[in-house]
């Protein structure tokens, strides 16, 4: 039988519902508090979910057993084809301004964090390869389940090959997928926007679990 793919999210962050603000028995007049306070409250919410979505220390998370990361560095659709191989990528337009400054971001983020990667898997489209070497953080290598299949859905034989190549490492060993959509989905049932990733586990023969997503600040 076909291995599942994603199984369900294990982010336990809790979540405590906000007290409504008081501002006093109501008045005929209207104090600048009761203009401001809601303004404000809302802009400190917003930044607060933005402080932890660019959290750096998310990826310490990827330093725990069976634990690994996927990012989308490129949008889609990618213009040329797997065939063309590392021999003729120099033929073949690679990444734009705004993909390389994404790859040197993602690899300066892991840089800074300190997180060892024993491997960064790609798949053989050009701008995913180049984009792997642009990290600087881990030996990069080519895998052929990772190219963008012909159709949305991904064949469950290519998803169980990337299982296995994932399940193939010791615990202490960490893989960082550089993926495109359609696998991001397959793998994980979540999305991801160019600049972001996820941080999954997976157990010895169980399924992906997502634990934390992470993302780059706007370029």
């Amino acid at each position: 039988m076909p291995r599942q793919g994603p199984a369900q999210h294990t982010d336990n962050t809790a979540h405590r519902p906000l007290k409504p603000l008081d501002f006093g028995p109501p008045s005929n007049s209207i104090s600048p508090m009761h203009i401001f306070a809601p303004a404000l409250a809302l802009l400190l919410l917003s930044t607060a979910a933005t402080a932890q979505s660019y959290d750096y220390r998310t990826l310490h998370l990827i330093e725990d057993r069976h634990t690994h990361a996927v990012i989308r560095v490129t949008p889609a659709p990618e213009a040329e084809l797997p065939e063309r191989g590392r021999a003729n990528c120099n033929d073949v337009e690679g990444l734009n301004r705004r993909g390389r400054n994404t790859a040197l971001a993602f690899g300066r983020m892991f840089q800074r964090s300190g997180i060892h990667i024993d491997e960064i898997l790609v798949s053989r489209l050009c701008r995913t390869i180049e984009a792997g070497k642009l990290l600087s953080i881990g030996p990069v290598r080519e895998f052929e389940a990772l190219d963008p299949p012909a159709a949305d859905e991904l064949p469950d034989a290519r998803l169980d090959a990337i299982l296995g190549r994932i399940d193939s490492l010791r615990p202490s060993e960490t893989v960082l997928l550089i993926a495109h959509h359609e696998i991001v989905e397959a793998l994980t049932g979540e999305s991801l926007e160019p600049g972001e990733g996820l941080v999954f586990r997976l157990p010895p023969f169980g399924e992906i679990e997502v634990r934390a997503r992470f993302g780059l600040p706007p370029l």
